[in-house]
C-alpha cells in the first residue's frame, strides 16, 4: 500500500494496535503489572 493511499493512517493504525497487541499477549502477569506501574509511574 502506498504511504499516499487516503487507507495509508487506518492501515498504519490498525497494525500499530497490532503490534501493542502482541506485546501485550506476550507478558506474564506479574511482568505486565510491574509495567504498567512503571509506564503510570506509580513506582519511582
Amino acid at each position: 500500500l502506498p504511504s499516499d493511499s487516503p487507507e495509508f493512517p487506518l492501515w498504519e493504525y490498525y497494525y500499530r494496535c497490532r503490534l501493542l497487541q502482541d506485546y501485550i499477549s506476550g507478558m506474564t502477569d506479574l511482568y505486565a503489572w510491574d509495567e504498567y506501574r512503571r509506564l503510570m509511574a506509580v513506582e519511582q
